[in-house]
């Protein structure tokens, strides 16, 4: 886990806000929106592998998982979201959904430690304070709401561009390697077996 004091004034982090958890007479973002149950973390994401655009995009996929459950509650959960907002990242945006970017230098004091970074772009964000509501308006008062043209962004920084194309090579040369060594074992069982 990385300490919050050792980041940068230039490190920062994503979390996506419902529409909900906006006061849309000035867009500014509710201390609802960063909830979390005691003993639990804040999810946000990492700009080094996800935009913007990313994280609305992730939630509409999750939600689609969400349509196509076995388990009828799930199933619904996903289907009543995405017929009141939508299946795309300009409907999502166009309901009122935002993403809020925080740095965490700003947050130094209420943090303990940030996760680290998973495949999806997802980390965790632990409060170091017990008070919940103290922590949840902190944040809302640090965190910056982009704007739409800024969620809606299709331009994807050439640094994620070169990780993403990096860790699916990555991805598929491990798969691939698994074909292969699976052919080759295989074989040579087969081969064993006509031997004797």
């Amino acid at each position: 886990m990385r300490n919050p004091n050792n980041f940068s004034r230039h490190d920062y982090l994503y979390r996506r806000i419902p529409d909900t958890n906006l006061n849309l007479k000035d867009y500014s973002i509710k201390p609802s929106a960063f909830s979390y149950k005691e003993g639990e973390s804040v999810s946000v994401f990492s700009p080094l592998v996800r935009t913007p655009r990313d994280v609305l995009q992730l939630c509409i996929d999750e939600q689609k998982e969400y349509s196509c459950s076995p388990n009828p509650k799930t199933r619904l959960k996903g289907e009543n979201f995405l017929n009141k907002n939508g299946t795309t990242v300009e409907q999502l945006v166009e309901k009122g959904w935002r993403v809020a970017e925080i740095r965490p230098v700003l947050l130094a004091e209420k943090i303990s430690r940030i996760g680290k970074i998973e495949f999806s772009g997802h980390q965790d964000l632990w409060a170091k304070t017990d008070d919940i509501n103290d922590f949840k308006k902190f944040c809302a008062d640090k965190a910056t709401l982009l704007t739409k043209e800024e969620c809606l962004s299709k331009v994807v920084p050439k640094e994620i561009f070169f990780r993403r194309n990096f860790c699916f090579f990555f991805v598929t040369l491990i798969s691939l390697t698994k074909r292969i060594l699976g052919t080759i074992i295989s074989t040579v069982e087969k081969l064993g077996s006509q031997k004797k």
